[in-house]
């Protein structure tokens, strides 16, 4: 699903209007087990994005798709194939382990944020 990444959009709180679109996912990569995605964040909702992260906010990341194939193992639920259709940022993510692992970055564009 990491290649399939840079084709959706990054929003706020599974809300699906242009309105809370924070921005294109720009990079996808599995570590470990785990799929992580980096997102550029459109001018026009850094401050609020910047407010969140600042401020020591708890944020993390959830997805949306279409899952294919999974498999159960140790009581969790593991995709192995799916479509991925959305990034989203959110305080409430089904997995809370991802609870704390947005972070804002400057290096890679010097107009714009990313998380």
């Amino acid at each position: 699903m990491a290649e399939q990444a840079p084709r959706v959009n990054m929003y706020l709180e599974h809300k699906y209007t242009e309105e809370n679109t924070l921005g294109p996912v720009i990079k996808g990569e599995i570590k470990g087990n785990q799929l992580w995605v980096k997102g550029r964040v459109r001018k026009s909702k850094e401050e609020k994005v910047n407010d969140l992260l600042e401020s020591k906010t708890h944020m993390g990341g959830s997805f949306g798709g279409i899952c294919h194939k999974d498999y159960m193992e140790d009581g969790i639920r593991k995709l192995d194939e799916g479509l991925l259709l959305d990034a989203t940022f959110t305080p409430m993510p089904v997995n809370q382990a991802t609870l704390g692992t947005a972070s804002l970055e400057y290096k890679d564009c010097t107009v714009c944020n990313q998380i």
